[in-house]
């Protein structure tokens, strides 16, 4: 398949992954054949306070390994760290995070040398809505080397396709990683929040909401929508 043709076949691997969660690794096998990766994953980090990975699908890695990396090890991953405070930078490589020295030296090097065989890595991402982001990342081992300008121009361009793919899922709700951050969002939020739909039914309310009618202050939920339980309100 000339090349042409192949990042065709990324970008609607990409479309048809955002409507469905499913055909991420799909997608995923496709764009590392065509990068010349090892392996690539699909995130979610989303967090107020403490970024977590609460999506992580790979291809080509140990899962053992991937367990622990998103239990634990993640935590201290200097590009993890990277992409939480930079969510509005859209291609981030290991040039951008540390270098090579700093490598030899960092403890999370230290552990994925020994479980994972890759060195470098690039990264797609755009965020999704406050405290929320998701991408793909790219893997090359030591042999592949590291990922060159051309490499990093031909990702940017696939780039565009991915953010706007990512973008059709959430308005969708077909990442379910996201709808559920939002939920939990809104429930930490101390403002009663309550969601309708076009026909003025109810499709969420936040815990302090629920709150709210539970002490009987004057709003009552039913199946037909909000109302007011006094009728001078």
């Amino acid at each position: 398949m000339a090349l042409h043709e192949r990042t065709l076949a990324v970008i609607e691997a990409f479309y048809e992954a955002a409507l469905d969660e499913t055909l991420w690794p799909s997608a995923l096998q496709q764009i590392t054949e065509l990068s010349g990766s090892l392996g690539a994953s699909f995130w979610v980090l989303d967090g107020v306070d403490t970024p977590r990975l609460s999506t992580f699908v790979t291809i080509n890695f140990d899962p053992v390994a991937i367990k622990e990396y998103v239990e634990h090890t993640a935590a201290i991953d200097p590009t993890v760290q990277y992409l939480a405070a930079h969510p509005d930078v859209p291609i981030v490589h290991d040039g951008l995070v540390i270098s090579e020295a700093e490598k030899e030296k960092h403890p999370y090097y230290d552990w994925h040398e020994r479980c994972i065989d890759t060195r470098f890595r690039m990264v797609g991402q755009a965020q999704l809505m406050p405290a929320v982001q998701a991408g793909i990342a790219l893997h090359r081992t030591r042999k592949a080397g590291r990922f060159e300008s051309a490499d990093i121009d031909q990702f940017a361009f696939l780039h565009r396709h991915l953010e706007r793919a990512l973008k059709i899922g959430v308005r969708i709700g077909s990442i379910n990683a996201v709808a559920e951050f939002g939920k939990e969002w809104l429930n930490r939020c101390t403002a009663a929040v309550i969601l309708l739909d076009r026909r003025k039914h109810i499709v969420f309310f936040n815990q302090a909401a629920h709150g709210l009618q539970a002490a009987g202050d004057g709003i009552r939920f039913s199946a037909h929508g909000l109302a007011l339980a006094r009728k001078q309100d």
